[in-house]
């Protein structure tokens, strides 16, 4: 069932087809909106999606939805001072991709895996107990 799962390896609801419409309208007509405009244009969205299906839409849904708000800088060729990752690095980022063959291919983790690393790279977790019989 790998076909229901999407970039984030989330479920992908039989709601998706719903979103995916009113998405695709928003899309298209981002432009004529100003940024606050669209910005209560996807709260709605997400409000009603919660309303009529009762949970939250996946990352990949609320993605596009960022993408919308942020899509005149997105598209602008003057960047001011706003850096966006762009589609290399935020896989270089969460999966360690796109980086040189070495013995250390840093991605990104989470917090709580690093909690007992210290500075110098020393692992200083309690040790697990084995009991045998």
């Amino acid at each position: 069932m790998l076909a229901n799962i999407d970039l984030y390896g989330e479920p992908i609801p039989p709601n998706h087809s719903w979103a995916n419409e009113k998405i695709e309208e928003l899309e298209e007509t981002a432009q004529e909106y100003t940024v606050q405009e669209r910005i209560e244009k996807v709260e709605k969205i997400t409000e009603e999606y919660f309303a009529i299906f009762g949970m939250r839409m996946n990352g990949s849904l609320l993605y596009r939805l960022t993408n919308v708000i942020l899509s005149d800088d997105l598209r602008s060729k003057h960047k001011k001072g706003i850096d966006f990752l762009s589609t290399y690095q935020l896989a270089r980022r969460r999966e360690g991709r796109h980086v040189r063959k070495s013995a250390y291919r840093a991605r990104e983790v989470p917090l709580g895996l690093a909690s007992t690393i210290a500075t110098n790279g020393r692992n200083y977790r309690r040790p697990i107990r084995i009991y045998r019989k």
